[in-house]
This record gives structure tokens, sequence and C-alpha cells, in this order.
């Protein structure tokens, strides 16, 4: 047998491998979320959302400097194929400019969502993953904003479909009241990026991704019963 058919055998052994792995821990998804009770969960959630913060999440308690944290979801701008287009267009210009020397690739970050007593805050985190901007929207502010439930895009919903949610994951969008206008986020009712990465989509447990939905239901749950114009009737 030659080295190339040995090389070729080789990679369609691990094609498959993967190719089951992945089917295997995609019904893994399915079934977590299809066993989930989010009415027994959410009572829970206090556990869930203190597991998040003494681990990934652990720099939201570091900013609010010792405020309490109700609840959180992690948020990012609307970022349409027209912007996808802009964006190419300025990184491949800026990597021109350097004679190719750079290759510039913009990198859409997230922004957290701190619900804290009245307040709500806005945690920007830049492409180093740190806290360059937090901003505090008092009980006046909050109640100028407002929220609605936005359809999911195609690739949402079939990234939705590969995480295992389905029809469970739904997306929002919140437009919060400023002095110059409206800054305006999207996010899902899980706590999980609006740009769902690949890293979430498959390695992500079954059971961590049903306590992300359980936190990002109880964020919903306690914005709206603080403010009824930002509450979600479903």
């Amino acid at each position: 047998m030659s080295t190339y058919i040995i090389i070729a055998l080789v990679f369609v052994a691990i094609y498959v491998m993967f190719f089951m792995y992945m089917q295997n821990k995609r019904k893994k998804l399915v079934q977590a979320f299809a066993d989930i009770n989010i009415y027994n969960e959410l009572q829970h959630a206090d556990q869930y959302k203190e597991e998040a913060l003494r681990g990934d999440h652990a720099f939201i308690r570091t900013q609010l400097k010792g405020n309490p944290i109700d609840s959180f979801a992690v948020a990012a701008k609307p970022h349409t194929g027209k912007d996808r287009a802009k964006d190419v267009a300025k990184d491949t210009l800026k990597s021109m400019a350097t004679l190719g020397t750079v290759r510039y690739t913009t990198v859409q970050t997230p922004k957290y969502l701190v619900l804290s007593g009245d307040e709500l805050h806005l945690l920007d985190i830049d492409t180093d993953g740190d806290v360059d901007r937090h901003l505090v929207f008092d009980r006046n502010r909050l109640e100028a904003s407002s929220l609605e439930e936005v359809p999911l895009t195609k690739v949402q919903a079939a990234q939705a479909k590969g995480i295992g949610a389905g029809e469970l994951l739904k997306s929002y969008q919140l437009s919060l009241q400023t002095d110059s206008g409206f800054i305006v986020l999207n996010f899902y009712n899980m706590l999980l990026s609006p740009v769902i990465t690949t890293q979430e989509m498959f390695t992500q447990s079954g059971d961590k991704m049903a306590r992300n939905y359980v936190i990002g239901i109880d964020f919903l749950n306690r914005l709206g019963e603080k403010y009824r114009n930002l509450k979600i009737y479903s």
C-alpha cells in the first residue's frame, strides 16, 4: 500500500471520528435543553450565577466594586451584512497601507449588562479582554429605554440548532437612552455571545449551556420586574 493511500485513509478515519464525536455532542446538547424544566431551574438561578461569577465572569464582581449583582447578560452592537462589508473594506485598506506587513481584522467585542438594584451597568470589553468603558444607567434613563424581541437571522437560527437550543433561543434588542441618543444592543435569552463562537458551539457541555439559559431567562425576568417598559411577555 502506497504512502499516499495510507495518508488518505488516516485523514478519512480522523474525519469519521470527528463527525461521530460532533454528532454525539449535539445529541447531548439537544437532550440537555429537552430535559430542562425552566420553572424548576430558575429556583437555582442564584447558584448558577454565583458559579459563573467565580469562574469566567469574575471580572464583573471586580467592576461592580461591592455593589449587588442581581443578574447579568452578554450583549453586542447590532452587526449587519453591510457592517461586515464595511469592516472588510476598512481592514483591506489598512492592511494595504502597511504594504501587507500587517493584516488587520476587525473584532466584535462583547458588552456585559449587569443589573444592580435599580441600575443597569454596561461593561464594554476591548480586544484584549479588559473593561475599557463602564456606563451606569439609572431609573430615569431605563424608564425611557425600550426592549423588543427581534427575529433570529438565518445564521443565528442555524447556530441555535447547532448548540441544541432550537426554538428556545430568542434574540432581543435593547435601546438604552443617553444624552446623545440611544445605545442599541442585541442579546439572547441565554448567557451567550450574540455572535456564537465556534468554541461555544463545540466545547460547552450540555449542562453548562442549560445553566447559561437559566441565567439568561433570570436576567430578562428581573429586568422586567424592575421596569415594566422593559418586560418581555412570552
